[in-house]
């Protein structure tokens, strides 16, 4: 059955005829759900020989509607719920909203977090229909072109992150870090509220307000963290990981968090210049430390180190390592991050 919608105000709108039924094909895999070319020879792979009868595949494989966009009229309304930018980079566009929903028109239906983080953002529950790239594009021009979006802090548009914001963000940033390792914090929390961006450090296993600064600057302080840890500064909505190394011989080890108003980071700090102390530094039991060297020179088996944060699991692995590297042995860790 074909499905008709209409922008909030507008005359209803026929639906296009509906396309001839695609062929029975294959499973669709989801490298090719993603792939922004969809050739003829791609499209064969699973039977296809147009893009019209791969589309009405993805629809009937994830059991969604197949909606006709070009004679869909968009209300202006709609450029303000997903930017721009956010639109073009995952192939979507808003084409139905109401005080509860909203419909989207997509062309990769199993990317589900991106939905999941629109629906927050947008708090509304995402409805999704599929929709060819082409037919996407032609929408998204039409309800962007010689329209300005609404810019929030959460937004996936990094237009508002201006170069002297940055600037300003790279200071605040090496600041922070200096002050984490003078008071021997363990680890920093930066976290976005609706009106700012709060900084905390863990001293002593207790987390401590140390400043604030205007949720302005948040998308700007995040992608300065998240360019020195390595990671993806244009995706906003799924977490990430990644590693900074210090000149002070300290590595943080950072995760990134989509939430509500912005992205929430925490840095781990770990010192290496207290990483190589030996075990017999480490106040064990005569016992417990001949047990442990034992099991750790053993050539085979497994050693499960647990413990709270800042319990001293990393210096005691590093204890354990040092214990038993010698240029006889092959010592390979395994970590992510490292």
């Amino acid at each position: 059955m074909s499905v008709a919608f209409r922008a909030p105000g507008s005359a209803p709108v026929a639906a296009a005829p509906a396309a001839p039924a695609a062929p029975a094909a294959k499973h669709i895999p989801l490298a090719m759900l993603r792939d922004r070319t969809l050739s003829a020879h791609t499209l064969a792979q699973v039977g296809c020989a147009t893009v019209e009868q791969f589309v009405e595949m993805v629809a009937a494989q994830y059991k969604i509607p197949r909606l006709q966009l070009d004679s869909l009229e968009l209300a202006d309304e709609l450029g303000r719920l997903i930017s721009k930018s956010h639109a073009e980079q995952h192939r979507v566009v808003p084409v139905f909203a109401d005080a509860h929903e909203l419909t989207i028109a997509v062309c990769d239906p199993s990317t589900i977090e991106l939905f999941d983080w629109i629906g927050g953002h947008v708090k509304r529950r995402v409805v999704t229909v599929v929709a060819t790239p082409a037919e996407i594009q032609r929408a998204q021009r039409r309800l962007y072109e010689a329209r300005p979006t609404a810019i929030t802090p959460a937004d996936d548009d990094d237009s508002d992150v201006t170069t002297e914001a940055l600037a300003e963000a790279s200071t605040i940033v090496g600041g922070l870090f200096s002050a984490a390792i003078a008071q021997k914090a363990s680890d920093i929390h930066v976290e976005a509220t609706d009106r700012a961006t709060v900084v905390r450090l863990r001293v002593d296993g207790v987390l401590r307000q140390i400043e604030t600064r205007p949720i302005e600057l948040h998308n700007a302080i995040s992608s300065r963290i998240k360019v020195l840890a390595g990671l993806d500064i244009s995706t906003r909505h799924i977490p990430q990981d990644g590693r900074i190394r210090l000149p002070q011989g300290v590595d943080l080890r950072v995760s990134v968090l989509p939430t509500y108003f912005g992205e929430k980071i925490v840095c781990r700090l770990l010192d290496n210049q207290k990483a190589v102390l030996p075990l017999d530094a480490l106040a064990f039991e005569p016992g417990h430390k001949a047990a442990l060297l034992r099991m750790v020179q053993s050539p085979n088996g497994l050693v499960l180190v647990t413990g709270p944060t800042g319990s001293g699991k990393s210096t005691t692995l590093y204890a354990a390592l040092n214990a038993v590297k010698t240029p006889e042995v092959n010592v390979v860790t395994i970590e992510d991050p490292v």
